[in-house]
């Protein structure tokens, strides 16, 4: 899962829910570092694409990171 994230991520779309995504399978695989390099990048995302992120709409944007939350 981390592999097709990073390439949905490089080749075709910078999608949140993607990044929360990926962010589970760092910290499954990688542990506590796994957590961190995932939730900075997601940070960079959105501090670098803001409102151009996918998705577009508040509030699956808002689910996308509750799910991140709860898991």
């Amino acid at each position: 899962l981390c592999t097709l994230a990073e390439k949905i991520l490089c080749e075709s779309a910078k999608d949140i829910r993607v990044v929360t995504w990926y962010t589970q399978a760092r910290l499954s695989r990688d542990g506590e570092k796994g957590l961190a390099e995932g939730i900075l990048l997601l940070v960079a995302m959105l501090c670098r694409y803001g409102r151009h992120c996918h998705p577009l709409r508040p509030n699956a944007r808002k689910a996308a990171l509750e799910w991140l939350n709860s898991t």
